[in-house]
């Protein structure tokens, strides 16, 4: 897919965002809303993936170690986020917005979801939007990283990443990093 940004708004495949919802929706996977409250009654993961059961769901419940007779009510912080993970992407999308999707996965968890993402926007072309505070482990990931200001509302600045293509994890990291604090000085401590 192709999301671009221009003055005038976000487009994806050429079309303004917002001018066709139901494309938009249908375009896309968000994952951000994540569980606070677990389903009521007793539920499995089988229960919650619709029938049959496809190949990319079997595909993201293997690399996320999901368990499908695993009770709803009885899951760990980091088992309930694994399991909206599958149901947000077992549908194959061209535009996947995940927001602080790896925090509750452990090392190797995290590490085959962002192969798997990776291998989505090399192979397909799909368009991954990942918010994260987390940057170790993602040399050579991202394309992109953007830093969003609160006192502005919006889009601070950004580092396009090819420029660190052959750079040391470290050497990128000092740079995110040099990037945020000068973005958090600005803000006031109200």
């Amino acid at each position: 897919s192709s999301l671009e940004s221009h003055p005038s708004g976000m487009y994806l495949n050429g079309a303004e965002m917002y001018d066709d919802m139901r494309a938009m929706i249908e375009a896309t996977t968000y994952g951000g809303d994540w569980w606070t409250k677990v389903p009521g009654g007793e539920m499995h993961v089988w229960d919650l993936v619709p029938q049959p059961i496809t190949y990319r769901a079997f595909e993201i419940s293997n690399l996320l170690q999901i368990n499908w007779s695993w009770d709803v009510r009885y899951l760990s912080s980091g088992e309930q986020k694994r399991v909206q993970l599958l149901l947000g992407m077992q549908i194959d999308k061209e535009l996947v917005i995940l927001d602080e999707a790896t925090a509750d996965l452990d090392v190797d968890q995290r590490h085959e979801l962002l192969k798997f993402l990776f291998l989505e926007s090399v192979r397909k072309g799909t368009t991954i939007i990942y918010t994260t505070h987390i940057f170790e482990g993602l040399s050579g990931w991202p394309t992109e990283v953007i830093f969003l200001d609160k006192t502005l509302g919006g889009v601070h600045s950004s580092i396009e990443l090819s420029t660190f293509a052959d750079a040391e994890e470290p050497e990128l990291f000092k740079k995110v990093t040099e990037r945020l604090v000068t973005l958090k000085a600005g803000e006031p401590f109200a």
